[in-house]
This record gives C-alpha cells, sequence and structure tokens, in this order.
C-alpha cells in the first residue's frame, strides 16, 4: 500500500531528524564514560528531551570506575618523531600503561607474527610491532619476550581483527594501537631503526555516569495515575547512548549511535502521538562497564523502597554507621590539637580508630622486613641492609605510639628531650590527621551511597505515582511491575 503524502512527509521529517542526531552524537572523538564527549552527548540528549511536549524527564547519577588516559599516549622515536598512540582496553583490572621513565627499546615489526616472521634474538628486550590482522598471534611478540606490543591499524581492520586484544587475565603486557598512517608505513617497510620510547599513564578512576527517563503519558492517563491495567507496568524502551570499544579512546560508537538517535526519534513520535498505555525511553550512560546502567535502572524500579529503607535502617545498616563517624570524627577533631586530653576509657572507640591505621602500617612493613630478614646477609647491598635497620627501629616506634595511644596518652605530648618517647608527638599528630582524611573519605562515601538510595526511592515512587500504582508496597507481596521492557 502506498503511503499518503502526509505519512511520506511525515517520513522524510523523521528521516532528516534521524541524520541530525547521529551527526550530533558521533561528532566528538568518543563517548566513553566521563569523557568531554560523553558529557557533549548528555547535554545533547537533555535539549531535545526537554524542548519536546508531554515528556517528563528524570535523571539518575551514578558511579563508575573506568579506565582513564591522563595525557596523550606517544611513542617517541629518537630524531624527533614523536606520534599518539591509544591504549587497549585492561586486560581484566591491569591497565595498559608503562613506567613512569617509558619504556625504551627498537621497534621490531613481525607482520602477522608468522614463525618466519620472528627473530628471537632480535625481539628480546623490544617493542614488538604487528598488524591487527594478526588476531590471537600478537601474543607472539611478548613470548619471545617483547617488553609491549604495538598493533598496527589499517583501513581492512575490523573489530574481529582487535577481539583478541580482550583479556580477562591481568597480564602484564603493555599494549597499544597505532591508526593506519605514515609512521605506520614506515614500520611496515622497516625505516625506523632508532630506539623508542613508549609513554602512557592509564588509571582506574571514577567517573559519574547518567541514565536518563523520559516519561510520556498514554492517553488514558489522568491526574491520579492511568487508568489502564494496574497489573502492567509502563512500556520502556532501552538505548545506550555511551560508546566503548576495545580502544577505548578512539570509541567513535556507531553502531551505538544508531540506537541512540533511532531511541529519541521513537520518542519525539511517542509524544507527538500518544498511546493509550504510558511509555518510557531509557537512555543508559554506563552499560559498557558490567551493565551498570541497566542494574541500577533495575534497582529503581524492580526493587520497592523498603528494601533501601531496610539497607540504612538496621542496627548496623548506613544510618547508624553515619552516625557513629560523625561521633568519633567530631571527637577526634577535638583532641587533634591536645593529645594529652585523649582520654583511654572514654574514648576507646575513637584510639580504636587511630590505632588501626598504626596496626596496618606495621603488618605492611613487616612483610617487607620480613623479606630482607630471610636474604642471606652476604647477599644484602648497603642499601637493602641500611632499608632493615630502619624498618626495624620502625616497628619498635610503631608499637611503642600504639601502647601510648591505648594506655598512656601523655607520652604523646611529654617535652622532655631525655625521654625517648618525645619523638612520639610528631607521630601521633600524624596519625590523627590521617584517620581525620579517612573518616572524612568514610563520611563522604557513606552520604553518597544515602543519596544513591533515596534517589531510587524517588524514582520508584514517581514512577508508581504515574501509573496510580502503590508507591511503597511490601518487599514480599509485590506482584505489580512498574516496567515492561
Amino acid at each position: 500500500m502506498a503511503q499518503s503524502p502526509k505519512s511520506a512527509a511525515l517520513q522524510t521529517q523523521l528521516n532528516s531528524q534521524f541524520e541530525k542526531d547521529y551527526a550530533a552524537i558521533t561528532a566528538p572523538e568518543n563517548r566513553t564514560i566521563g569523557s568531554p564527549g560523553y558529557r557533549q552527548t548528555q547535554q545533547y540528549l537533555e535539549t531535545q528531551i526537554r524542548s519536546l511536549p508531554n515528556v517528563e524527564l528524570k535523571v539518575q547519577d551514578f558511579e563508575v570506575m573506568v579506565p582513564v588516559t591522563n595525557g596523550p599516549a606517544t611513542l617517541a622515536i629518537a630524531g624527533g618523531t614523536t606520534a599518539q598512540v591509544y591504549p587497549f582496553w585492561p586486560a581484566h583490572i591491569r591497565v595498559n600503561a608503562t613506567p613512569d621513565d617509558g619504556i625504551r627499546g627498537r621497534l621490531v615489526y613481525i607482520g602477522k607474527a608468522g614463525f618466519d616472521e620472528i627473530d628471537p634474538d632480535a625481539l628480546r628486550g623490544q617493542i614488538a610491532v604487528i598488524e591487527a590482522q594478526a588476531r590471537e598471534m600478537w601474543s607472539q611478540g611478548p613470548y619471545f619476550g617483547a617488553q609491549a606490543v604495538i598493533v598496527l591499524g589499517s583501513p581492512e581492520t575490523t573489530n574481529q581483527d582487535l577481539a583478541p586484544q580482550e583479556l580477562v587475565v591481568p597480564v602484564a603486557i603493555p599494549r597499544f594501537y597505532l591508526p593506519d598512517g605514515t609512521l605506520a608505513d614506515q614500520l611496515r617497510r622497516g625505516e625506523v631503526v632508532q630506539p623508542a620510547l613508549l609513554k602512557a599513564k592509564v588509571n582506574w578512576e571514577p567517573r559519574t555516569a547518567r541514565n536518563y527517563y523520559a516519561f510520556v503519558p498514554g492517553t488514558t492517563q489522568r491526574p491520579n495515575g492511568w487508568t489502564g491495567n494496574l497489573n502492567s507496568g509502563v512500556l520502556m524502551f532501552s538505548a545506550g547512548y555511551e560508546s566503548s570499544a576495545l580502544v577505548p579512546d578512539l570509541a567513535k560508537g556507531a553502531s551505538q549511535a544508531v540506537q541512540t538517535a533511532a531511541a529519541l526519534n521513537l520518542l519525539r513520535d511517542f509524544a507527538a502521538r500518544p498511546t493509550e498505555r504510558p511509555v518510557m525511553v531509557f537512555f543508559g550512560g554506563g552499560d559498557s562497564i558490567a551493565q551498570l546502567a541497566t542494574r541500577t535502572m533495575f534497582m529503581a524500579f524492580s526493587d520497592v523502597p523498603k528494601v533501601w529503607r531496610d539497607e540504612m535502617a538496621q542496627s548496623d545498616g548506613l544510618t547508624e554507621q553515619m552516625r557513629l563517624i560523625a561521633r568519633d570524627l567530631q571527637r577526634i577533631r577535638e583532641f587533634a590539637s591536645n593529645l594529652s586530653s585523649i582520654n583511654p576509657d572514654d574514648d576507646r572507640d575513637q584510639i580504636d580508630r587511630v590505632v588501626k591505621l598504626i596496626e596496618t602500617d606495621m603488618a605492611l612493613e613487616q612483610d617487607q622486613l620480613f623479606r630482607l630478614r630471610v636474604t642471606q646477609e652476604g647477599s644484602l647491598s648497603p642499601e637493602q641492609k641500611r632499608q632493615r635497620d630502619v624498618l626495624e627501629q620502625r616497628q619498635i616506634k610503631l608499637s611503642r605510639l600504639k601502647f601510648a595511644f591505648q594506655t598512656h596518652p601523655q607520652r604523646l605530648v611529654n617535652t622532655d628531650a631525655s625521654d625517648p618517647d618525645q619523638p612520639l608527638a610528631s607521630d601521633a599528630t600524624e596519625y590523627v590527621r590521617r584517620t581525620i582524611e579517612r573518616l572524612e573519605q568514610q563520611q563522604a562515601h557513606y552520604q553518597k551511597r544515602e543519596a544513591q538510595l533515596l534517589e531510587r526511592i524517588e524514582l520508584y515512587q514517581w514512577l508508581a505515582g504515574r501509573l496510580g500504582m502503590d508507591a511503597d508496597p511490601g518487599d514480599r507481596s509485590n506482584d505489580k511491575r512498574l516496567i515492561e521492557a
């Protein structure tokens, strides 16, 4: 059946808008979580959604640990040429980074890593350069002693070529991608004979991700909720808007952007022509890390508020932990400027927090000391002997410090220069400072967790209210789903 002129015009308009959305979403170099491109895409989505009539927008923030390249990773060749390389996705938890002073070596090209292309003597201790089409054979480079691996891209490189770089064990093999270009061609032809310096600083860092929930009421919606079947939830469509790839810093995410643009245009269509049933379009901002965006959404709309209230209210729950931290933080700040005011009986809980830090340092340093003590005396260097002596004295000092906090706080501020406890004062002050810092971090963490749980409760009750459902059902008898995806 042929389209009517009105339908054809609408289809042309939708196609044009889809292309605009797709171009805007793929404009940044990448949209990995927390990147400038990620935030740029958020701004675009918010602007577009808020401009639509008949749409209510809710946002939900959550924290994600992501690998972050701090400054460009570089390959500097003696003589002046420097090129940017791109770290691969971490091997499990181990990021693809180099020591602070980098990795030095010759760039040894081994093609597709066939055994006839590898000279083990030439490769050992150097940097292996390999074609992406080598696929699983890339590991031959480090097998024969290469310190690091550079994978060369080409116009023919596909995701299947790079898939073997997805490692599930934390191997210490720094791996980097070099896009096709002049340097890649020179390496293929063996024209780069000078030594090179490879540098990359990559760390796991927390970043804030965001989910968007765009709600469109149905045509049977009433001020007090939907009048349809109360056992049926809102019809939800889901699309992720961030990008991910085996080379995160080059994650254009074209196929992912198609889904985002399609979902945005689907939302426009529902906003312009609402259906009888309410609809919600969910734009997830973190599924590339363990499906966190979708899991966070489910924790808001599938777990009832009582689940999160219980976590906060139980005897050892969030609220009680926050109360204890606030109490201890206040008291430790009070005696920080006057250690002699510490009362071993009344301040037992606060003293225990300081002592735990001391005991942690003692355990870590004991491990170092043990390794030096089990080494034969004749095998120790002068520096190792000095380090052993320092650690032994440090163990004695920390033991005295712990004892003073627990039983004789006046020794922490003794001003008698002949007293062997005199040096404890500066250490005591430092451990109290560190304890305050640690408690402030824990307090911030718990406050963030509390805000997260309250947000989940608020989101559940918001959607339940829009659907005319019970906003606070029991955790065992709830047979009503807020969402149907």
